[in-house]
């Protein structure tokens, strides 16, 4: 395997990873609301 290809699949994991993590910061910015209960999903299995 050369030293490209081993970079190029470094690059690529370190990407993932920071992107995930760059996510989650992102993703505690969103407030669930005081009132909200979560929607309760029933089988379908009368149609």
């Amino acid at each position: 395997m050369s030293i490209g290809w081993l970079i190029l699949i470094i690059v690529l994991a370190m990407g993932f990873i920071i992107g995930n993590v760059l996510l989650l910061k992102s993703s505690s910015k969103f407030h669930i609301p005081k009132g909200f209960q979560p929607r309760k999903w029933e089988d379908d299995e009368g149609d």
